[in-house]
């Protein structure tokens, strides 16, 4: 069974890849997939209640246009293999297309055909939503880096860690925020999340955390003008 949707939308493409390449927003979608475990970078194990409870390896492959994700049931008489793919297309003077394609192949396909047509006219509303607020984020991401020169900024930190040294981190940016605006920039080389921390809390932030893998590279920024106001004042 393979059944194919469209989506127009006029989110820019990047924040689109954001959105499909975390599997946690898959759990909106359908109400059976009941919880994610994280297995290493780009798989999980999907818990899944429907007719009966089953545990599916998902793996996630991250293309430059495109995010795969792979479902699969090996073990035990039931056995699943279905498959989740989003392309984003960029027709020149159009609005932007996501493509998305769904197979199955199991027990009771007819079952499964039906639910995910009811599923994704009512994900329609889900995903527009969700792409609003996470552009939104975007946007206010982009004018509060505005508020200050980056290039000006001062380096306080810039190293490699491991993904479980994050904490660590963004405590310390917590730390610093408290006299001065923080800027965070972490990167795994091929996601990039951006966190800004402002008295001691988290201001803004672009990008999920979730996606990075298990080496980062770590880039931490200090806004220098506030911090000259509060040794002046």
């Amino acid at each position: 069974m393979e059944l194919e949707y469209n989506f127009e939308t006029n989110t820019p493409k990047d924040v689109i890849l954001e959105y499909i390449s975390n599997p946690e927003n898959l759990l909106k979608y359908v109400p059976a997939f009941k919880s994610l475990k994280r297995l290493d970078e780009n798989s999980w194990e999907l818990e899944v209640k429907w007719l009966f409870t089953i545990k599916l390896k998902v793996k996630r492959i991250i293309g430059t246009d495109e995010v795969t994700y792979t479902i699969e049931k090996t073990e035990g008489l039931i056995k699943i293999s279905a498959s989740l793919r989003y392309v984003i297309l960029t027709p020149k003077n159009r609005n932007t297309i996501l493509k998305i394609i769904f197979s199955y192949e199991g027990p009771f396909e007819s079952i499964a055909k039906k639910q995910t047509e009811e599923y994704y006219r009512r994900g329609v509303e889900i995903f527009k939503r969700d792409l609003e607020k996470l552009e939104e984020k975007h946007l206010n991401i982009q004018r509060v880096t505005t508020k200050f020169d980056i290039l000006n900024m001062k380096t306080i930190l810039a190293k490699g860690i491991k993904r479980g040294e994050i904490e660590d981190i963004l405590t310390r940016a917590m730390i610093e925020s408290v006299n001065s605006r923080v800027l965070v920039i972490l990167s795994d080389d091929k996601t990039i999340v951006e966190l800004i921390f402002e008295n001691g809390s988290l201001e803004d932030s672009k990008g999920d955390i979730n996606t990075l893998g298990e080496n980062i590279k770590v880039l931490m920024k200090i806004s220098q003008i506030m911090e000259t106001k509060n040794r002046t004042s």
